[in-house]
Parts: C-alpha cells; sequence; structure tokens
C-alpha cells in the first residue's frame, strides 16, 4: 500500500487551515471582546475606582447571563455604550456594571 502523495498531503493541509481558523476564531472571540471590554472599562472606570472591584462587578454581571448568546450581546452592549464616554461618573459605571447582579439589566 503507497502512501498519500506529498503534494496531496500539502493540499489536505492547506484545505484544513481555513476550517482550523474559523473554529479557532468562534472559540476565542468571546474570551476576546470580554478581554476588550474589560481593559476599556477599567480605563474610562471613575478616578480612584479599585480595577479589582471593576473585575469584579463585571464578572457578577456576566455570570448573571444564563448563557454564552446572551453573554456576548451583553458584552457588545456594554462596548457600545462605552464608546459614548470619555471617562465613566460613578453613575455610569453602576449602570453598566451594578455592584451587584440584582437589577442588572442591558445598558442603554
Amino acid at each position: 500500500m503507497r502512501s498519500m502523495p506529498p503534494r496531496f498531503r500539502i493540499l489536505c493541509l492547506v484545505a484544513l487551515l481555513p476550517a482550523l481558523a474559523y473554529a479557532l476564531g468562534r472559540l476565542y472571540a468571546p474570551v476576546l471582546v470580554e478581554y476588550v471590554v474589560e481593559e476599556t472599562l477599567l480605563q474610562k472606570a471613575p478616578t480612584g475606582m479599585d480595577p479589582a472591584l471593576v473585575r469584579s462587578r463585571l464578572a457578577s454581571t456576566l455570570a448573571a447571563s444564563p448563557d454564552r448568546n446572551s453573554r456576548l450581546k451583553l458584552l457588545f452592549e456594554i462596548a457600545r455604550s462605552l464608546e459614548k464616554y470619555p471617562r465613566l461618573t460613578p453613575e455610569d459605571m453602576d449602570r453598566l456594571v451594578p455592584a451587584s447582579n440584582q437589577g442588572a439589566t442591558a445598558p442603554d
């Protein structure tokens, strides 16, 4: 039994690369969006706000989402709201990522 010719192996590898890139993109896109939103919240947080508090508030807000799709939708809504503000006030921060997940609503 002959092994596959080298050209065929290369062709298979080239054909698999886009599928692999797509799968990795689907897997890591939510992680990347969450990272960007978290870093933007940290940069625009009110002066003197503890970064650990911002991270924990975002984590608790996202934990209140029932599934991955709703969490991603919430992240996009937060990101869209963050575009409007050069700097967040404490009230803006409370609206975007409430101190507790009770009363957590999607931002405007």
